[in-house]
């Protein structure tokens, strides 16, 4: 490119490649304009890699920067944004282009016009999902009448790795589903934050009288939203995401990770800080709370599914424990922690309480009808731990997943008078597939090979 090799006249070039339509190029098959596209793109993006504009790594995002630039724009020029037009605009402003720091300013929280350049010179700094969300939101409200450019701008915005729209995803934020996923993480942490190093409290009585856990959020321990499970398992991991995977040999069925932690919102945001620092090479205070929190959390995974011997007296399983909690260490910035060291005693003695209560309740199960049994570890009037959440939140999940059950989705009627019979399919399987033990890592005792 002739001029001055500047990021802002790259796009700027790109995206006006993009306002053009078949016809300007003599076409009449959509599908060749878009391979044209497609190959201008490959052929621009190694040369601004070459330039050092952006990194290797930034091409999702330059395609759905200039092809989002691209559909704004044709807009714009037909008068359909209520945006000012290039030719009465600001000196400075690109006039042939929606510039992509305007862009920026659309999809960033604070409207900041550096958001895509900083993102460009990143390794890792893909799209958030909420930022991608805001784009996504702009475009369908506002650029949808020029459909070409439209269907070019969103398709590529949905398709990319990070914004993956799976049917586990669509209903993560499901009031039935949040339920559920506090359920499993309870059970596998024993109601302790493992991140925040504090109990999680016993759901209550909002003013609407609705019931809730207060300030309890669910926390991706890895960049993968595609899955939103407590644990990636080889039973669960796509063949796209594998290289994502790392077996740790715990599972000699392959390995698993722990991938959703139940957290407080006040210590959410660090552990997000974390995450997005450590996956552009910071090693900080932060990054090292985040990975302790998900060694602490793989460690009580590991004890809540040890064998318990009703004949062993209770102290010694008192002392047994508390000396490994204080002695357990993990790998973590390339040296060995004592991953329990800063929590206190009396914590880690509640852990141990509520571990050998939990071991002699009995195990859940799921009985013919996919009842799950009541649970006297959770409900129980005296001594139950989340006998608010089992009685006043959990309960209604789980005869939500019974209502679905007793639905027949082969019948016409059913599908007529059902505009959510996808969503019912979804819950068919999470109840009689998900739910299965097998879903679920098996943790072998090293110190007795026949007892998981």
């Amino acid at each position: 490119m002739d001029g001055k090799d500047t990021l802002q006249n790259y796009l700027a070039f790109l995206g006006l490649l993009h306002t053009l339509s078949p016809s300007d190029l003599g076409l009449v098959n959509t599908g060749q304009f878009k391979f044209i596209l497609l190959k201008c793109r490959d052929i621009i993006f190694e040369e601004m890699v070459e330039k050092s504009m952006l990194h290797a790594n930034s091409r999702e995002l330059l395609d759905v920067t200039v092809t989002s630039m691209a559909a704004i724009t044709v807009s714009i020029r037909k008068g359909l944004l209520g945006i000012t037009p290039f030719n009465q605009r600001q000196k400075g402003v690109n006039v042939d282009m929606f510039d992509y720091r305007e862009l920026s300013r659309i999809i960033s929280k604070n409207r900041n016009e550096e958001l895509l350049g900083n993102k460009f010179r990143s390794s890792r700094r893909p799209l958030a999902i909420i930022q991608r969300q805001r784009l996504d939101t702009f475009l369908e409200a506002r650029v949808k009448d020029s459909p070409l450019h439209y269907s070019l701008a969103i398709s590529t915005l949905r398709s990319g790795a990070p914004y993956v729209f799976s049917q586990y995803h669509k209903y993560f934020k499901h009031e039935q589903m949040v339920t559920l996923h506090y359920k499993e993480l309870i059970d596998i942490t024993l109601g302790y934050n493992c991140h925040g190093k504090e109990f999680i409290r016993d759901a209550i009585q909002k003013p609407n009288g609705k019931w809730g856990m207060d300030f309890l959020n669910r926390h991706h321990n890895d960049r993968i939203k595609s899955i939103n499970t407590p644990f990636l398992t080889p039973y669960l991991v796509p063949r796209s995401l594998r290289k994502y995977f790392e077996p740790n040999g715990l599972d000699p069925k392959g390995g698993w990770r722990v991938m959703l932690s139940p957290i407080y919102r006040k210590t959410h945001l660090d552990a997000m800080h974390a995450l997005y620092r450590s996956g552009i090479g910071t090693f900080d205070d932060y990054t090292r709370k985040n990975l302790g929190g998900h060694a602490r959390e793989t460690h009580l995974y590991e004890i809540v599914q040890r064998a318990f011997d009703p004949n062993k007296p209770e102290a010694e399983y008192y002392t047994e424990l508390f000396l490994e909690f204080r002695q357990k260490e993990a790998e973590i910035g390339g040296r060995n922690v004592k991953i329990w060291e800063d929590v206190d005693q009396d914590s880690l003695f509640e852990i141990i309480d509520r571990w050998i209560a939990r071991k002699k309740t009995p195990n859940r199960q799921v009985t013919n009808s996919y009842r799950l049994e009541d649970d006297s570890w959770y409900n129980d009037p005296q001594n139950g731990y989340y006998k608010n959440f089992y009685n006043f939140m959990y309960k209604d999940s789980e005869n939500y997943l019974l209502k679905v059950l007793q639905m027949d989705l082969n019948d016409p009627q059913v599908i007529a008078t059902n505009r959510r019979t996808k969503h019912f399919v979804f819950y068919r399987w999470y109840a009689t597939s998900y739910l299965g033990e097998d879903t679920y890592p098996v943790v072998y005792d090293s110190n007795n090979p026949q007892n998981p």
